[in-house]
């Protein structure tokens, strides 16, 4: 990452570095894009999960792409569907993703949650879910609201001390490369066993050993990885 990119939210980036690849493409490839990402929008506007059914987590990585498409009326519909979901009763994952959702199609008509908040939700009432999604979520919407270096220095112990084994699933590795890399942390290693599950005929594999293909496509902590930490970003 570069120094000019040191003052911008994560998030932020991950749009522009979309937006910027998006312009790169042929007017065709352009439209095909657009037509995949409103094909993977709920009736109700959420975006889906591989299963076909809404997902807040799945929605955050669709809403990211949008933004970056100026897909305008995919947000809109996508607004709408988000301002009939209440935060506090949602899981820890998705209460994330709502944060940085609402982040991003509504700006500051929000209340934006307190750091206690955030490091109770991350580290006392998540225990269900994977520490390294909740280290990954939590840096990144600490980073979009507060900016500040102080906790993602603190955070540095966790990533420091604990791994993810080299088993664990693509988005685990890809989550917590991301998290480190927040958090100022080295990536080399991450980033190498990351690349391990890359299939060159058929993309990042779910696991490394597995035959099947990442079907989470863009909507995902790998995609974001990706370009966040390719050469030259």
């Amino acid at each position: 990452m570069g120094s000019k990119s040191s003052d911008t939210p994560v998030y932020r980036q991950f749009i522009g570095f979309l937006r910027k690849g998006f312009l790169a493409l042929e007017t065709d490839s352009r439209d095909e894009v657009k037509r995949f990402v409103q094909s993977c929008q709920h009736e109700n506007g959420a975006f889906t999960n591989r299963t076909g059914k809404p997902d807040f987590y799945y929605s955050l990585f669709g809403v990211w792409l949008a933004a970056a498409l100026g897909l305008d009326e995919t947000l809109e519909k996508h607004k709408a569907f988000i301002e009939e979901q209440k935060n506090e009763k949602q899981r820890v994952v998705d209460s994330y993703s709502l944060w940085l959702i609402r982040l991003v199609i509504s700006e500051h008509e929000f209340k934006k949650p307190s750091v206690f908040h955030l490091l109770n939700i991350t580290f006392l009432k998540g225990n269900r879910t994977n520490i390294f999604y909740r280290i990954f979520l939590f840096l990144l919407t600490f980073d979009a609201f507060y900016r500040s270096r102080l906790l993602r220095v603190l955070s540095r112990p966790a990533l420091l001390f604990f791994s993810p084994s080299p088993d664990s699933p693509c988005s685990i590795i890809a989550a917590t490369t991301v998290a480190r890399h927040v958090a100022g942390l080295k990536t080399e290693k991450e980033s190498e066993l990351l690349l391990r599950y890359f299939d060159e005929n058929k993309g990042f594999k779910v696991f490394h050993e597995s035959n099947a293909p990442n079907v989470t496509g863009g909507f995902d902590a790998t995609r974001l990885n990706q370009d966040l930490l390719k050469p030259g970003a």
